[in-house]
Order: C-alpha cells, then structure tokens, then sequence
C-alpha cells in the first residue's frame, strides 16, 4: 500500500494526479531559480557538488517555483527533502553515478513513498572540484547560509561568527545546523549544533570551532501540519 505525507501535505498531494509530459518529467539540467545550471550531463557526481532540484507537486512549494540545495557529502551520500512542509528525506549514493540517473532514482523514491506522480527537476549547481580544491583550509557552508569560509592557524573562528560573517535569513533554521567532518580515524561524523541557542544565550563553550575540510549544512526551515 502507497504510503503518503501525514495530514495536510498528504491531502494536498493527491490533489495534484493530472498527467504530466513526460518532457517535464525528464528535466535534469532545467533551473527554476534562474541561475544557469552547469553542465553535468556526461561526468559523475562527486563529493562537494551542490545540487539545486525542484518537485513540481510539492504542496509546500506552488509549482515548483522555490528550488532546495542539496549537498553531496565526503562518502558521496545526498539527502533529498521529500517537501519544504516535512524534515523527511531520501538519502541516495552518488557514487558512480551521473546525473539524470540520480533524478531518475530520486523520482522513483518519491512516487514509491510519498507523491502519486512527481516531476524532479534537477542540476548540478556547484562543482566539487571548484569548491574543495586549492585556496588553503577552509570550510564550506551550504543550505540557506552559502559560501567559503578561509581558515587561518593564528586566526580561531567558530560555526556561529562564520554564519554571522556569511549572513542567513530568516528561513534559515539556526536551531539544527551540521557539521559534516572527518574524525581522526578518517571516518565522517555529524556533528548537531543548535546555533540559535549559541547566539541568543551566549553559549560560547557550546560553540564549535571549525576546522580544515567542515561540511556545513544549515538547513531551511520546516513547517508541521496538525498535531
């Protein structure tokens, strides 16, 4: 049995079964936000790539019309929210694989769990090898707080005077940031930082230092629907 969003979202969903063409469907390097996709179409994902991505029928989003950032991380997974409406996410590999058939196995889970029909728009938005390569430490911020934060050894600078110095609007949702960073041993961690907390108790030894190679995500906020 289908399974679908809870409540309003799942409702609205159903709402929105007309056919589609199937050359809206297959769009892979389309760009709703007006910013010129790069080319993407005959080279593999890989690790620092940002990807910009739409679904037409999200209820949360009229049309399609406010594109999501998705950021693949060093192990080359990407984590995919199923709406602007829910914290749900898909999380898919990347590894080995191109582009169109990333959407074509995004679209597939979200039909599967979540909508009747959904039509991905997807691209690549940003290339790994220009964002982690050369220019020295630094880290990189992703979301709804986007840039390149240099890291100098004499200088010390924390998650929450870099998000300060980058500016985040009032979307950006402070309260469940992560860091994406290799552990000693070599193997990726997460860690959560509630920044909004940090900044309007003045929390500072709850504040993170970043390091060299920190993956920072700062997710949109999210709207729940009933009780």
């Amino acid at each position: 049995m289908r399974r679908l969003l809870p409540l309003l979202i799942a409702a609205m969903i159903g709402l929105r079964l007309g056919a589609q063409s199937e050359g809206a469907s297959t769009n892979s390097t389309g760009n709703a936000s007006g910013d010129a996709p790069l080319d993407a179409a005959n080279r593999e994902l890989r690790s620092g790539d940002v990807l910009r991505y739409t679904i037409e029928e999200d209820p949360v989003n009229s049309n399609g019309t406010e594109p999501m950032d998705v950021f693949i991380t060093e192990i080359g997974d990407a984590h995919f929210p199923v709406s602007r409406g829910t914290d749900r996410i898909i999380t898919l590999g990347t590894k080995g694989k191109k582009l169109d058939e990333l959407r074509r196995e995004l679209t597939k889970r979200l039909e599967d769990e979540f909508y009747h029909h959904a039509t991905v728009s997807l691209n690549l938005y940003a290339s790994g090898r220009k964002n982690l390569s050369g220019g020295g430490p630094k880290a990189i911020f992703y979301g709804e707080v986007k840039g390149t934060v240099p890291l100098h050894e004499a200088e010390r600078i924390t998650i929450t005077e870099a998000i300060i110095q980058l500016t985040y609007s009032e979307w950006a949702d402070l309260k469940k940031v992560k860091i994406s960073r290799k552990s000693p041993t070599g193997k990726p961690e997460i860690i959560k930082v509630n920044v909004d907390e940090i900044m309007k108790k003045n929390l500072l030894d709850k504040d993170i230092e970043l390091k060299d190679g920190d993956r920072v995500d700062v997710p949109a906020k999210t709207f729940r629907f009933g009780s």
